[in-house]
C-alpha cells in the first residue's frame, strides 16, 4: 500500500495544476472529472467487494486492480489533450476502486476483534508515509525536470510496478471460513451465494451509520482544490504545490494508528465525533485565512479529520458487518462515498468556478455540521459490537 500511494499521489498532487495550467481546463470541468473519476472507483469497490466475498478470494482481485493503476501512469505520461488524461484518470481509480475494497476486508479477516482499529490504523498510516513520500518525490522530480509534469507521471509507474510485483510473489491470502448457506463448485472450491436479503443483514446499526457516511462525504471538498486556492490566492509555486499533500499527509499519518489503538479502548463514535469537529476546523481556517500560514494550519486539520474518520469508519464497519459479508459492507460503504462525491464533485467545481475556491469551503462547513447533527440524532453506538457469522 505505501508504494501504491506513492505512485497516486506523484499524479493526484500535480493534477489539478497539470489540467488548469498546462492544458487550460477550468475549475468547473476539474471538478466533474474528480467528482466522476472518484465517483467509478467508488462504484467499483461495491462490486469488487461483493465479488470478493462470492470467490471468497480477496488477492487475485487486487491483482487486476495493482495492474490497471501500474499501467496508467505511462498513458498518462504520453496523454496531451483532455480526452487522453480523462481516459488515464478512468483507469487508474478504476483500479484503485478494485482493490481498495478487497484490501481493506482482508486487514478485518486477519485483524484479531480487539484490535482491529490498531490494525486499521496501521494500514492507513503506512499508506499515508507512502503519500508523504509520493508529494516529496513530485516535488523534487518538478524541481529537477523544470516543472515537466509529464515526465514526473511517467516516473509514477515505477512504484506501483513495484507494488504489484510484491503482491504477486509475497502476500499470502488466509483460508476463508465454510459457511452453512455456501455453494460447492467443486470438490475443493465453494463460492458463497449472492442475495438482495444480504442487504438487510449488514444489520440496522450499520446502515444508520452510512446515513451519517453520505451527509459526511458530500463536505468532503476534494484536495486539488485546497492546492488552487494556494496557488490562485496566496501565490505558492507551482513546484511547491505537494508541499500541501505533505501537510495533510502528515496530520493523516500521526493521527490514524493513535486513534485506532484509542478506539479500540474506549470505543469509535465519541472519536468519529471529533473528527468531524476537525473537517469544520479545518474549513473555518481555510476559508478565512488571510496568509499561506493559516491555509497550512487548516491543511493540518484536514489531515486530522481524514486520519480520524476513515479510520472509525472502517473499523466500524468491520465490527458491525457479518465476516461472511464484510466486502459487501465495505463495497456499500464505498458506494454511497461515490454518490456523495459525484453530487459534492460537480457542486463544489462550480462554486469554486463563479465564486472562488473560499466559499467552496465554507459551504463544506455548512455540510460537515449537518452529519455532526445527524451522528448525535441517531447516536446508533452505544457499545462495541462485532458481528458473527452463522458457520456450518
Amino acid at each position: 500500500m505505501c508504494l501504491i500511494n506513492i505512485s497516486v499521489i506523484m499524479v493526484y498532487s500535480l493534477n489539478a495544476l497539470y489540467l488548469s495550467t498546462v492544458i487550460g481546463v477550468t475549475s468547473v470541468w476539474i471538478g466533474l472529472l474528480e467528482g466522476t473519476i472518484e465517483g467509478l472507483s467508488f462504484f467499483m469497490k461495491l462490486f469488487s467487494g461483493v465479488l470478493s466475498d462470492y470467490l471468497k478470494k480477496r488477492k487475485n482481485i487486487m491483482l487486476i486492480g495493482y495492474t490497471l493503476t501500474a499501467i496508467s501512469k505511462p498513458l498518462l505520461g504520453i496523454s496531451s489533450s483532455f480526452a487522453g488524461i480523462f481516459t488515464s484518470r478512468i483507469i487508474e481509480r478504476l483500479g484503485n476502486g478494485i482493490q481498495s475494497t478487497p484490501r481493506d476486508a482482508l486487514v478485518g479477516d486477519v485483524a484479531p476483534p480487539g484490535h482491529r482499529g490498531a490494525c486499521y490504523g496501521l494500514q492507513r498510516s503506512l499508506g499515508v508515509i507512502g503519500s508523504i513520500s509520493g508529494a516529496l518525490l513530485a516535488m523534487v522530480a518538478m524541481s529537477y525536470t523544470t516543472d515537466n509534469f509529464r515526465m514526473v507521471f511517467l516516473l509514477a509507474s515505477i512504484p506501483a510496478s513495484i507494488a504489484l510485483a510484491i503482491l504477486y510473489f509475497a502476500v499470502k491470502e488466509p483460508k476463508h471460513a465454510h459457511y452453512e448457506n455456501d455453494i460447492q463448485v467443486s470438490k475443493h472450491e465453494e463460492r458463497h451465494p449472492i442475495h438482495w436479503s444480504d442487504l438487510g443483514r449488514l444489520g440496522k446499526e450499520y446502515w444508520t451509520l452510512m446515513i451519517v457516511v453520505g451527509i459526511f462525504m458530500l463536505a468532503r471538498v476534494s484536495e486539488t482544490f485546497i492546492v488552487l486556492d494556494a496557488h490562485k490566492n496566496f501565490g505558492l509555486p507551482k513546484s511547491y504545490a505537494s508541499f500541501i499533500m505533505i501537510l495533510y499527509n502528515i496530520t493523516y499519518c500521526l493521527c490514524s494508528f493513535p486513534i485506532g489503538l484509542i478506539s479500540d479502548k474506549i470505543g469509535r463514535y465519541s472519536l468519529l465525533i471529533v473528527g468531524i469537529v476537525a473537517l469544520m476546523l479545518a474549513d473555518l481556517f481555510i476559508t478565512f485565512a488571510p496568509n499561506l500560514t493559516i491555509l497550512f494550519i487548516g491543511v493540518l486539520f484536514w489531515g486530522c479529520q481524514m486520519g480520524i474518520t476513515l479510520n472509525i469508519f472502517s473499523s466500524l464497519i468491520a465490527d458491525l458487518v457479518p465476516e461472511d459479508l464484510r466486502g459487501t459492507g465495505f463495497g456499500v460503504f464505498y458506494l454511497i462515498n461515490g454518490i456523495s462525491v459525484i453530487v459534492g464533485g460537480a457542486c463544489w467545481g462550480t462554486v469554486a468556478h463563479l465564486y472562488g475556491e473560499s466559499l467552496t469551503f465554507l459551504l463544506s462547513f455548512s455540510v460537515a455540521t449537518l452529519s455532526l447533527l445527524a451522528l448525535l440524532f441517531f447516536r446508533p453506538g452505544k457499545k462495541k459490537t462485532i458481528a458473527i457469522s452463522p458457520k456450518a
